[in-house]
């Protein structure tokens, strides 16, 4: 235990770069806006583009934070899967330092709850044997959920969902890379009659969507899905026009099983429609009629329509009709 924290502590001196002058001043402020969950850019972005022109720059923030509220920030470079070059350290204004940043699948990220309100200060630093000029986008959010009334129910949402009329909703993509959800409560064991059509005239195969069933509203609090799907439920994820994928979610614990089905050519640009066909024993997910998976039958606790925020298209949610079939056995 010893020998890792001192080897930690060689790390950080050598790779970590010293978090900020005393004569220098973090020139940008990020700040959530008040009804807001996200910092939302002067163009419209939920992101702070920058460009490093070399190995050695170090670019400097100020975020605006509140007492006991969570926050997430995360860099992302948007022509890249991964981000395995750029790093973040968060210190407050005595420069000690609160929170590292970890390299997760595409991003470099951060999380941390505020213990006053005030600002904190970010560097956010290249970490390069080589000069070349980088792009990255970076997300500031809080993990608050907005609330929605939508059919006469209330929901709750991360990302940019938008009503459009009594049975559409929107969905704006800002590749953050984050599975984003709506939700709502069940509270009794029913089955659950959904079906829409979904749209995009920016995408030639299906995004990555899905339905989460039997989940707590609790959200995860370690690992790859940190604050982004919740600690329990089934989710079952389209993953594109060919293969899916089923998430055990279990607290501590994550299963998971794969498959994959035969979809005939699809138009985004016309509609796909999507349906949640429940009988007494499972309920089918079925896309243009064509089974994908299956989720259990007797639907309970918090249900979540979900989709993976990759690319900037909007994606329309329409015809949506939702149903509680109740049981008969």
């Amino acid at each position: 235990m010893l020998c890792a924290i001192v080897c930690f502590s060689l790390s950080c001196e050598k790779d970590c770069p010293d978090p900020l002058a005393k004569d220098e001043k973090p020139r940008v402020l990020l700040e959530i806006k008040p009804n807001q969950n996200t910092y939302i850019a002067e163009d419209g972005n939920r992101f702070y583009t920058k460009v490093f022109t070399s190995k050695n720059d170090t670019n400097l923030y100020r975020i605006k934070v509140n007492k006991g509220e969570k926050y997430h920030l995360y860099c992302i470079q948007p022509d890249l899967k991964y981000t395995p070059d750029i790093k973040m350290v968060l210190f407050n204004a005595d420069n000690d330092t609160i929170s590292y940043s970890r390299n997760d699948t595409g991003k470099s990220e951060l999380f941390f709850t505020s213990s006053y309100t005030g600002e904190v200060n970010l560097t956010v630093y290249l970490n390069s044997k080589y000069n070349e000029t980088l792009s990255y986008n970076l997300y500031f959010e809080s993990n608050k959920h907005l609330a929605m009334r939508f059919m006469n129910l209330n929901w709750e949402t991360t990302g940019d969902w938008r009503i459009v009329n009594a049975q559409t909703l929107e969905f704006r993509n800002y590749d953050s890379r984050e599975y984003r959800w709506i939700r709502f409560n069940l509270p009794v064991a029913d089955n659950l009659n959904v079906q829409f059509r979904i749209k995009s005239s920016g995408k030639k195969t299906l995004p990555s969507l899905g339905f989460i069933v039997n989940a707590s509203p609790e959200l995860m609090y370690w690992g790859d899905y940190q604050e982004e799907l919740p600690q329990k439920g089934e989710f079952l994820n389209i993953v594109n026009n060919e293969e899916y994928k089923v998430l055990h979610l279990n607290g501590p614990g994550i299963g998971f099983s794969y498959g994959t089905f035969n979809l005939p050519i699809i138009d985004m640009n016309s509609g796909v429609n999507i349906w949640l066909k429940p009988t007494n024993s499972y309920t089918t997910v079925l896309v243009n009629n064509v089974e994908t998976g299956n989720l259990p039958a007797a639907i309970s606790n918090y249900f979540y329509l979900v989709i993976e925020d990759i690319g900037f298209e909007t994606v329309t949610f329409e015809n949506i009709t939702l149903e509680q079939v109740f049981r008969t056995n």
